[in-house]
């Protein structure tokens, strides 16, 4: 068990060969307590040489579990089936609760003990999470001492994931410091990646600096994730100032995708004004589509009334139709008899026949009689046969002989009728399930 398997971890000691004890807290920049001054080409750059320890300290490095020497082969057996634990339990809930159990018995002591065994290539993946997890903590706890540690590692993507990892957890310390510290990393895929992560914690209270820090890095799909966490964090507090933060972005698909994370956060405390907001600032096309049908998806399942209002005054066009198929979907799975009314009270035209298409998709599976009723009252001649068409296909799977009945006598043409009754299927009455009372169109409320 992945529990089990680290029992004695937090206790292992080896003579000379111990890991960074917590005690070696930073104190000013490049200088640890004692004295002792930590080289920045080491801690930074990749320069192999190790900084001096303490005064006094008997050990004669930055910690045990060099990443360029063989595992400590006292350690390997119990990291190995702890990682196999981690990696086998599906359970989620399990699994953090055994990560957690195995992150508690690796003393602070020992934490490049521990990282010099989960960063040697058989580890690379089954060991990513604990890695991270390690790195993220140590980072915290004393972050010149792993840096300085990573800083020996050979360079390449795994030391540049490494970096980013102290960098998180160092930002949660001083996001000031780590911010500094990751700025002065000479190797760019190293500095952005490490940046990336101070950025984040950076974007939780300083949005706006997040995203300038973001924006000025090497354009990468890292890079856009932050911008648009950022984004939307500077959005639920000044969304108004975030879109005009956005509008001047020169890269036009980066613009827009932020605009869409801004408009979608806004839209969650004030859907009017961000979706009008949307429509105004986006140019038209798919992302300004996507944008407003979102927010009024979400709108519907909190005042569907309103977000209809909104969407009938819309002019007449492609973002009108998809609100509007996308409003009634919504709102007939909550409340189908108020949006037959509210269709009732549209007035004939491509948009209320897009929304009483969506209401019959709705409603065909519950009354085929009632949405043969409603496709009825399409107006476009050809949509209308194309509704009611399947309308009949959809009754014959849930009542075959009252379907054919309708079929013979409904408004559809000879052509469709032969295809709809053409396969040999024998009639079937299939007992209907009850139901939600689903109106007419033009009936009352209460009829």
């Amino acid at each position: 068990m992945a529990i089990a398997a680290t029992v004695g971890l937090a206790v292992y000691r080896r003579s000379g060969d111990r890991g960074v004890p917590s005690s070696y807290a930073p104190g000013k920049e490049g200088v640890r307590p004692g004295g002792a001054e930590v080289s920045s080409q080491s801690a930074e750059s990749g320069d192999t040489r190790q900084p001096a320890p303490p005064a006094g300290a008997t050990n004669a490095g930055i910690g045990p579990g060099d990443p360029n020497k063989p595992l400590p082969n006292a350690l390997r057996p119990l990291l190995t089936a702890a990682v196999e634990g981690l990696m086998a339990e599906t359970d989620p809930s399990r699994h953090r609760e055994s990560l957690e159990a195995v992150l508690a018995k690796v003393g602070d002591g020992d934490l490049g003990l521990a990282l010099a065994v989960l960063t040697h290539p058989e580890f690379a993946a089954s060991g990513k999470e604990l890695r991270q997890r390690l790195l993220e903590r140590w980072g915290a706890k004393d972050p010149l001492a792993a840096t300085a540690w990573i800083g020996r590692m050979s360079p390449g993507e795994a030391r540049d994931e490494a970096f980013g990892d102290v960098a998180r957890g160092w930002a949660t310390r001083d996001v000031e410091a780590a911010r500094t510290w990751a700025l002065g990393l000479s190797e760019p895929s190293a500095r952005d990646g490490a940046l990336i992560q101070v950025g984040y914690e950076l974007a939780r209270t300083r949005p706006v600096e997040a995203m300038e820090m973001a924006i000025a890095m090497q354009p990468t799909g890292r890079r856009d994730e932050l911008l648009n966490f950022s984004a939307t964090q500077w959005a639920s507090q000044a969304p108004a100032d975030a879109v005009e933060w956005a509008s001047q972005v020169s890269d036009e698909a980066l613009r827009n995708r932020l605009w869409k994370d801004i408009f979608t956060e806004w839209g969650d405390g004030d859907p009017m004004a961000a979706a009008t907001a949307a429509v105004k600032s986006m140019p038209e096309g798919r992302e300004q589509n996507d944008t407003v049908v979102g927010i009024v998806q979400r709108w519907a399942q909190t005042d569907p009334t309103i977000a209809g209002a909104w969407v009938s005054a819309f002019p007449e066009g492609e973002l009108r139709e998809t609100a509007g198929r996308e409003l009634v979907t919504i709102w007939a799975d909550q409340r189908v008899e108020e949006a037959g009314q509210w269709l009732d009270a549209l007035p004939a035209g491509n948009f209320r026949d897009t929304a009483v298409s969506a209401y019959v998709a709705k409603i065909l599976p519950m009354v085929p009689a009632t949405a043969s009723e409603w496709a009825m009252q399409i107006a476009d001649p050809v949509r209308r046969a194309e509704e009611l068409e399947r309308v009949g296909a959809g009754w014959l799977e849930s009542d075959a002989v009252a379907a054919r009945a309708w079929i013979a006598q409904s408004a559809l043409s000879a052509e469709a009728k032969a295809r709809l009754l053409s396969p040999p299927n024998p009639p079937v009455a299939v007992p209907k399930e009850s139901g939600p009372v689903v109106r007419s169109p033009g009936s009352n409320a209460d009829g």
